[in-house]
């Protein structure tokens, strides 16, 4: 298989946002960070897909003891394995989409705990 581009999603949950420090005056419209309405969008067509669709039967290629080795040495935040305080933060962190020269292409803040696909289907 061949593709035409080549890109990596990551979440860094160092850049965070107080919520105690509260909204600054706008000063510029960012034009890469994709804004929380459409990454609220997304995730709801996401969910709903979920609910009317049922799972196209599939022939796993890979191993499932290599997918479970996988997923155990994983530390991603899942919904019990949370990295960031939502309660204390707004903004989690920020996920981005990034060419394969570790350029950045699009950038989205994480508003939610846990793995979310949302992110990475938006951008």
């Amino acid at each position: 298989m061949r593709g035409d581009i080549q890109v990596c999603v990551d979440g860094n949950f160092n850049h965070r946002h107080l919520r105690s420090a509260g909204d600054s005056p706008k000063f510029y419209e960012p034009e890469y960070v994709l804004p929380k309405e459409y990454i609220d969008a997304v995730g709801a067509r996401i969910e709903g897909l979920r609910k009317t669709r049922k799972p196209r039967p599939r022939k796993p290629v890979v191993l499932d003891e290599a997918v479970d080795e996988c997923e155990s040495s994983h530390t991603a935040g899942r919904g019990s394995n949370i990295k960031t305080n939502m309660e204390k933060f707004d903004d989690g962190g920020l996920m981005a989409l990034v060419c394969r020269h570790d350029i950045p292409l699009f950038l989205a803040n994480i508003d939610t705990p846990g793995e979310q696909q949302k992110y990475a289907v938006a951008m």
